[in-house]
This record gives C-alpha cells, sequence and structure tokens, in this order.
C-alpha cells in the first residue's frame, strides 16, 4: 500500500536548549482503505560528557487502517546516543513497543532498535 504524506515532515531544533520537536503524518492514496498515521518525537541534546554530544528521545506512532482495513497499530520507543566526537562515532541504545490489532488479533512485540534522536 503506498502511503502520500498529507503535509510535511517537520524538525525544529531549539539550539540554546538542546530540545527538538518531530512530527509527521500520512494517509493511504487507496479509495478502498482510509488509512492514516501520525509520528511526533521529542529530543534533548546536551553536554554530559566531554567527547561529545549525549542525546535522549522518546516517540510514538499511531496508525489506523495502513496495515489493511481494520487494523490499529501504535509504536513507543525511548532512544540514548552518546556522540564520541574524536572517533567520528555515535553509541546509541533504543527500546521500542509494537502493537498491531486487527478485529481478530492482537500481536505484541518488544525490541531494540537503532534509530538516532534528531
Amino acid at each position: 500500500m503506498a502511503i502520500r504524506s498529507t503535509t510535511p515532515r517537520f524538525s525544529l531544533l531549539h539550539q540554546p536548549t538542546g530540545l527538538s520537536l518531530t512530527l509527521a503524518a500520512g494517509y493511504s492514496d487507496k479509495e478502498s482503505v482510509d488509512g492514516h498515521y501520525g509520528y511526533a518525537k521529542v529530543s534533548y541534546q546536551t553536554d554530559i560528557f566531554e567527547a561529545g554530544k549525549t542525546a535522549f528521545s522518546v516517540d510514538a506512532y499511531f496508525a489506523r487502517d495502513i496495515k489493511g482495513k481494520g487494523t490499529d497499530s501504535d509504536s513507543y520507543g525511548v532512544q540514548v546516543v552518546q556522540n564520541l566526537d574524536y572517533w567520528q562515532t555515535e553509541l546509541f541504545v533504543g527500546a521500542r513497543t509494537i502493537r498491531t490489532t486487527t478485529k481478530s488479533q492482537v500481536s505484541k512485540t518488544a525490541m531494540l532498535c537503532s534509530q538516532a534522536p534528531d
């Protein structure tokens, strides 16, 4: 199923505070399925260690009828990234929950993810 954005993705970083916000939304372009989704992420960057910036983020995704008619899905994540400027490297760890429900089934999954904050 193809997804077409209804609005542009939006990201903003407030450099004095290190806070950032990312938003996205979209809908299905199939006439038979009226699916839509929304995504939001809030991040915070700070200098905890001399090695480089440390970033923390939380995000959430909500969708209806994207995977198919009668499906709902949501996902929540938390991530931490440590920049190592000298080595031009990032260390990251994250956790994510994913839930998809249909009229007849519910599935739950938790996994580590490799999504870095903005």
